[in-house]
């Protein structure tokens, strides 16, 4: 599992995300929006699924981005670390 921080700059390389969106990982204001994970203060959210554990970092968009269903604006959401990559 990747070791992200508050602040590092990534780049999203697909999902339901556009790939090459850029932003930073951030922590989510918790309580503030209906449906929100709860990450309890940590950067992260892990999610144990039949296939094995998942993990979640919350990211703020440079740009408001569209999902894949075509929803949107969002200038934060949710996103699998395996469609982040962490900008040189």
């Amino acid at each position: 599992m990747k070791k992200l921080e508050v602040g590092s700059v990534i780049h999203v390389t697909g999902g339901s995300w556009k790939a090459g969106a850029r932003g930073i990982i951030g922590l989510p204001i918790e309580g503030t929006t209906t449906g929100m994970p709860k990450y309890g203060g940590l950067v992260h959210r892990d999610l144990n699924t039949p296939r094995g554990p998942l993990r979640f970092y919350w990211v703020k968009f440079e740009e408001p981005q569209w999902d894949a269903d075509g929803d949107g604006p969002y200038i934060e959401a949710e996103i699998n670390e395996q469609y982040l990559e962490v900008d040189a």
